[in-house]
């Protein structure tokens, strides 16, 4: 299906064994903001995520353009990509050490053609990949105002 396709554009599997073959460089985008997470408490800035987005866009293509926000217990997502716009939006949870995604939404015209359930969990699942391939956990997540809270180990 074409969610699949799109989560393999921005988080290819495996990622930990394409850094194994790589000997061991963390080019991707997953892997090295997974690598640069501190354990504790990390605060994740609206300003900060777009600025990380921004500086790669090759590492988002081929979506032309992305914007985070955070609001309302959602992580919230305004892509374009093709001349078209849409937005994508999630809630977060922490569970034994994983992400857990919910309540995916995606307005149309995306919601026209991909799945946000199975793009949610498939993100999700290479996520969570990646963080294991690591040895690290998510521990606990909120989404205040402005602001992505992460606890990791």
């Amino acid at each position: 299906m074409l969610s699949r396709a799109v989560a393999d554009q921005i988080a290819p599997l495996p990622v930990a064994t394409a850094v194994a073959a790589s000997g061991g460089r963390l080019d991707g985008l997953l892997p090295g903001a997974i690598a640069a997470l501190p354990p504790g408490e990390v605060v994740l800035t609206e300003e900060r995520a777009n600025d990380f987005l921004a500086a790669r866009p090759d590492a988002i293509a081929p979506l032309e353009a992305a914007r985070l926000s955070f609001d309302d217990g959602r992580a919230i997502a305004t892509i374009s990509a093709y001349g078209v716009s849409s937005a994508a939006s999630v809630t977060l949870a922490a569970d034994q050490g994983r992400l857990v995604v919910t309540g995916a939404r995606l307005e149309p015209p995306l919601a026209y053609v991909l799945s946000a359930d199975e793009l949610a969990r498939l993100l999700a699942e290479r996520l969570n990949a990646e963080l294991t391939a690591q040895g690290r956990r998510i521990d606990e997540v909120r989404i205040e105002q402005g602001r992505l809270i992460l606890i990791t180990s």
